[in-house]
């Protein structure tokens, strides 16, 4: 597997940024159907400790769902998503939510959680 993925909840995932800076993590369509998945981001304490930050008040546990509503592009299909098209195939839209700098992943809802 390329080095710019890794293995969470049992498939390939990337961390990558878009146009405003704000990361996502994305998961392509063909390693996964994350229809109705949703996750449980939070501050990432180790992030914060790394730059001698405090934690901000305003960073809160939240639910974002993965949607295939953002465009991103990639090279070949082995190749790390990127969110601007320069040089590179056609838009594609993967499963993708939101998990900003400083935040982690507390844990994955499944489709049947009510969450």
């Amino acid at each position: 597997m390329p080095s710019h993925r890794r293995i969470e909840n049992g498939f390939p995932v990337e961390y990558r940024s878009d146009v405003d800076g704000d990361r996502h993590i994305i998961v392509a369509l063909e390693d996964a159907d994350l229809t109705g998945w949703k996750i449980e981001v939070g501050p990432d304490e180790a992030w914060y400790r790394q730059g001698n930050i405090p934690i901000p008040d305003w960073r809160e546990p939240r639910i974002e769902a993965f949607t295939t509503d953002l465009a991103w592009y990639r090279g070949s299909k082995a190749g790390p998503w990127f969110h601007h098209g320069y040089n590179r195939d056609e838009a594609e839209y993967p499963w993708s939510a939101l998990v900003d700098h400083g935040e982690r992943i507390i844990r994955w809802i499944p489709p049947d959680d009510g969450a």
